[in-house]
């Protein structure tokens, strides 16, 4: 990690701090990390019914929430089995509607992203967009990927991490075709671990890493919810 960005992440911790410190009678505007969240429900597995597969070692997932015929894409739950190297496609009973191998240039596959045209499988380092008849159509590199997700417009969103002791974490925004369209740093603070993210419709991006989650708009860090220890360390 450089100094010049150390100094500038201690200034703005330090910065927050004081300001959750300060009372006063005029509301206080929002500020990253000054409220967390709480543990709704815990849900214990259970023995599945006979057509649900059973996982090598199940990791990512994404959800496509309806059919589109002109595009192809097919609702369902779509999980990345990465010791199987397999991609599987379950409807809403647990049943297998598809079954995909990942091509042996995606390192430990860990990470699916799914639009209505496409699907993104990220690995170590590396990346495929399929079609959604698990056609290869792009292989891409990516250095330092930690996880994927479908956003608007149809575009992928990955976080990465650059590497090295002076190195940033970013939100790459990939099209459909596997173009960066924007990349966004986590400037002025500084996150060592990326791990998942998610999007919403509006292109809120909602990223995990080093015990808590940030949140990122139009490019730059607005917030973040501190990881209660029960579950951080759970």
């Amino acid at each position: 990690m450089s100094v010049t960005k150390l100094a500038r992440a201690v200034a703005v911790s330090a910065a927050v701090a004081c300001a959750l410190m300060l009372s006063s009678d005029e509301p206080a505007a929002a500020q990253p990390f000054s409220e967390g969240y709480v543990l709704v429900d815990t849900w214990t597995s259970r023995e599945p019914s006979s057509q649900v597969p059973r996982f090598a070692r199940p990791q990512g997932m994404d959800v496509l929430e309806a059919d589109d015929p002109a595009e192809g894409g097919r609702a369902g739950v779509y999980v990345v089995d990465g010791d199987a190297r397999n991609l599987l496609l379950l409807d809403s009973s647990g049943a297998v509607v598809r079954r995909w191998a990942v091509d042996t240039a995606v390192p430990r596959p860990f990470d699916v992203a799914v639009t209505t045209q496409r699907i993104l499988v990220v690995g170590r380092n590396t990346g495929q967009v399929w079609d959604h008849d698990g056609r290869v159509l792009r292989t891409l590199s990516l250095p330092g990927v930690s996880g994927a997700a479908a956003g608007p417009g149809g575009h992928f969103y990955i976080a990465r991490h650059t590497g090295g002791s002076s190195g940033e974490t970013q939100i790459v925004i990939l099209s459909a075709d596997g173009d960066v369209v924007e990349t966004w740093s986590d400037d002025p603070l500084v996150i060592v671990t990326p791990r998942g993210l998610d999007v919403t419709s509006e292109g809120r991006v909602y990223l995990a890493g080093d015990g808590a989650v940030y949140v990122f708009e139009d490019g730059h860090i607005t917030g973040g919810l501190r990881v209660p220890a029960a579950i951080e360390s759970g």
